[in-house]
C-alpha cells in the first residue's frame, strides 16, 4: 500500500518518496519522520512521540525535531506540517492510499487524460450583436489609456528600486536599511569597494553599520557564455549571505537578488543570534520559486556550520539530483568537497573537488576555481603527496590573482608554506610565507586578516612553548567573526598550554567574553580537572553539556561527554556514564574521533 499526496507518493515498507515519479533523496530520520506523519494524519504528535518513535536511542534536542520539520516543510511545501504551540504537530495534506496497479498507473492515468482531452469550439452569443459600434473608439481609448498609466507605474516603481542597483557599473556596494518589513537603499554612499565586503563581511559591517538593522550588499558581475553571473554578499549583524545569480541579463539577476531582499525583510534572519534559529527563519520556496536553489545551498551551508554533516550533504544531494546549471552544479560539488574533507571522507572530496574544478575552468570562473584548487591541495596533504599539492596551490595562487582575490591567495600562499614545512622545505617555507605578509602589506590588508598569519608561526614552532606567543597574537585582536574557527582554536591551545605549564592563574585568562557561553563552562572544567578539584570538574562538565544540547552546539556537547568519561575513568562517580558515551557514538564525526583518538582509548571508549 502506497500513500499519495500532492504530487507525491512515499512507500512505507521501503521507506522510498518519489516527486511525479522521480525519488527524492532524504535522510533516514527526515523519512522516519514523514512515515510517522502519514501513519497518524489526523493526530497532534507531541515533540517526546516523535524524539521516542524516530530517535529512540539517542540523546538530541528539540531542535532536531524543528530542524527535520523544516526540511519536510521545504520540500512539501509549508502548509504540509501545522505546528499546535506547546502540544506538538499535526499533518495537513490529504492522503489517498493506492494499490500497487494505481501507485503504477497513476501518472500515465494523467497524461492519458490531458491527450484524450479535446478542446470545445464553441460561437459567440448572437445577443452580443447589439454592441453599437459608435461607443467603440471611446472605449478602446479608455482602455489604452489605462494599460498606459499602469505601465508607466510598474516601471516608475521597479525603477526607484532597480536604478541603483541594475546598472552598468561591474561592481558596487549599498547600504540597506530594514524598515517595516521592507528593504530601502541608504541616501548615505558607503564609499567601499566590493573586495573589502566579500574579503571582510563582519568587520566591515561593525565599522560601517549605524544600527542592527543595517545590512551591508556587495555585488560584482561576470559574464559567461550564457548571459551573467551576478555574485553578492549580504552582511547583516549576526551573519552574511554569499552567492551567484545567473541570468540572462543583468536586469534580471538584479530584479531575482531584489525578491530575495524582499523575502529576507520580513525576517530577523540577519539579525537572529543563534543559527539554529536562523536555519528555521529561512524563506520557505516551492520548486519553481527562482531563489529556491538560493536558499537551499544557503541551508545547506547552516547545516555545515552547525556540524550537523549528515543533513547538510542530504540537502546538497537533494539540489543535485535536480536540473542545475553548470555554475550551480559547481558550487554545490565545491560545498560538497568541504563537508567531504570536514568529515575525513578523503575519496568522497576528491571526486567532488575534481567536479567543482572542471565546472569552474569551463564558466572561467577563476576566483571559485582557485577555491576548490585548495580544498583539493588538502587531499595531497592527507596522502603525504606534498610536491603535487605545492603545484596545485601554486594554481590556486595564481588563478587567485588573476581574479583580483587577494586574501585567496594569501590562503593559497600560507597552505603551500604550511605543506613545505611538512615537508621540510625551510625555504620555501619562508618564501611563501614571506610573499603572504606582503599581499596583505600590499593591499592594506590589516586587523583580523593578520590572524592566519600568526596561527601559521604557530603550526610550524617547534614546540608549544614557542608557539604561545603567536597563539596570545592571535586573541591580541579584537574578535571577528570573519575568523571565529582560529579565535577559537587559538583559545584552546593558550588555555592547554598554560594547563601543562600548570599555571593556572593565566589559564584563565584564555576564557574572554566574547566566547559563547558552553565553551567557557568547558574551559572552567578543564582548569578544575588540572587542579584535581574532580567534583567542580564534573559540575562544570555536566553542565556544559546539558547547555550545548540546549544550543545545539554539537562540538561541545561532545568535547564535554569525553570530559565526563575521563572524570569517571579518574575518580569512579555513581552517574551514568552509558548515556554520554552514546552521544558520542551516536554523534561523533570522523573528524572529532581522530582529533580525539588518545583520549578515547584511554578511557577504553
Amino acid at each position: 500500500m502506497k500513500l499519495s499526496f500532492a504530487t507525491f507518493q512515499f512507500d512505507p515498507q521501503q521507506q522510498l518518496l518519489l516527486n511525479n515519479g522521480n525519488i527524492v533523496q532524504l535522510n533516514d530520520k527526515a523519512l522516519r519522520l514523514l512515515a510517522l506523519f502519514l501513519s497518524k494524519p489526523k493526530d497532534v504528535i507531541s515533540k517526546a512521540e516523535i524524539l521516542d518513535s524516530v530517535w529512540p536511542d539517542s540523546v538530541v534536542s528539540d531542535q532536531v525535531v524543528f530542524q527535520n520539520i523544516s526540511q519536510l516543510r521545504a520540500l512539501l511545501g509549508n502548509n504540509a506540517i501545522k505546528t499546535f504551540s506547546k502540544k506538538g504537530y499535526q499533518w495537513q495534506l490529504p492522503i489517498i492510499r493506492l494499490t500497487n496497479n494505481e501507485a503504477s498507473q497513476n501518472q500515465v492515468s494523467e497524461t492519458s487524460t490531458i491527450a484524450n482531452h479535446k478542446p470545445i469550439k464553441t460561437k459567440l452569443k448572437p445577443e452580443l450583436s447589439y454592441f453599437r459600434p459608435s461607443i467603440l473608439p471611446g472605449l478602446i481609448t479608455i482602455i489604452v489609456t489605462s494599460i498606459l498609466a499602469l505601465s508607466i507605474l510598474f516601471f516608475t516603481q521597479l525603477q526607484s528600486k532597480s536604478s541603483l542597483l541594475a546598472h552598468s557599473k561591474r561592481d558596487q556596494v549599498v547600504a540597506l536599511t530594514i524598515k517595516n518589513t521592507q528593504w530601502q537603499l541608504s541616501n548615505k554612499p558607503t564609499n567601499l569597494s566590493t573586495h573589502i565586503l566579500f574579503n571582510s563581511p563582519f568587520d566591515t559591517w561593525k565599522t560601517t553599520a549605524v544600527n542592527q538593522g543595517n545590512w551591508l550588499l556587495a555585488t560584482r558581475v561576470y559574464p559567461l557564455d550564457t548571459g551573467v553571473a551576478l555574485r553578492f554578499h549580504i552582511q547583516g549583524a549576526k551573519r552574511g549571505w554569499s552567492d551567484y545569480i545567473e541570468s540572462d541579463n543583468l536586469n534580471q539577476a538584479y530584479q531575482q537578488l531584489e525578491v530575495l531582499l524582499s523575502q529576507l525583510a520580513k525576517t530577523a534572519y540577519f539579525s537572529e543570534q543563534e543559527d539554529t534559529v536562523a536555519l528555521t527563519l529561512l524563506p520557505i520556496q516551492d520548486d519553481t520559486h527562482a531563489n529556491m536553489t538560493l536558499v537551499e545551498l544557503q541551508r545547506a551551508k547552516l547545516f555545515f556550520k552547525l556540524n550537523e554533516l549528515d543533513a547538510a550533504e542530504a540537502s546538497v544531494n537533494l539540489q543535485l539530483s535536480q536540473f542545475n546549471s553548470a555554475l550551480r552544479a559547481g558550487l554545490l560539488h565545491l560545498l560538497k568537497t568541504q563537508i567531504n574533507l570536514w568529515d575525513q571522507r578523503w575519496l568522497e572530496a576528491q571526486v567532488n573537488a575534481d567536479k567543482a574544478i572542471d565546472y569552474f575552468q569551463k564558466l572561467t570562473l577563476q576566483q571559485l576555481e582557485s577555491q576548490a584548487l585548495i580544498e583539493l591541495a588538502w587531499l595531497n596533504l592527507v596522502n603525504q603527496e606534498f610536491r603535487q599539492g605545492i603545484q596545485i596551490l601554486n594554481r590556486a595562487a595564481s588563478k587567485a590573482r588573476l581574479a583580483s582575490e587577494p586574501v585567496l591567495e594569501v590562503n593559497a600562499r600560507l597552505t603551500q608554506s604550511f605543506f613545505a614545512a611538512k615537508s621540510g622545505q625551510t625555504e620555501l617555507m619562508h618564501a611563501q610565507l614571506d610573499l603572504a605578509k606582503e599581499l596583505l602589506q600590499l593591499h592594506t590588508l590589516v586587523g583580523s586578516h593578520q590572524v592566519p598569519i600568526f596561527i601559521h608561526l604557530a603550526w610550524i614552532a617547534n614546540s608549544n612553548t614557542n608557539a604561545l606567543p603567536h597563539y596570545l597574537k592571535v586573541l591580541a585582536q579584537p574578535f571577528s567573526a570573519d575568523y571565529e574557527d582560529d579565535f577559537y582554536f587559538a583559545a584552546a591551545q593558550v588555555r592547554n598550554i598554560y594547563l601543562e605549564q600548570q599555571n593556572y592563574t593565566q589559564a584563565m585568562t584564555a576564557i574572554l567574553t566574547w566566547q559563547r557561553p558552553t565553551f567557557q563552562i568547558l574551559s572552567h572544567a578543564h582548569i578544575a580537572l588540572a587542579q584535581q578539584q574532580w567534583q567542580q570538574s564534573l559540575d562544570y562538565s555536566q553542565h556544559a553539556f546539558s547547555q550545548a544540547l540546549t544550543s545545539n552546539q554539537k562540538v561541545d556537547a561532545l568535547d564535554a561527554a569525553l570530559l565526563i568519561l575521563e572524570l569517571n575513568n579518574k575518580h569512579h562517580f555513581h552517574i551514568n556514564i552509558e548515556k554520554y558515551a552514546h552521544f558520542i557514538k551516536q554523534k561523533a564525526t570522523r573528524r572529532w574521533l581522530s582529533q580525539n583518538k588518545y583520549k578515547l582509548e584511554a578511557v577504553n571508549f
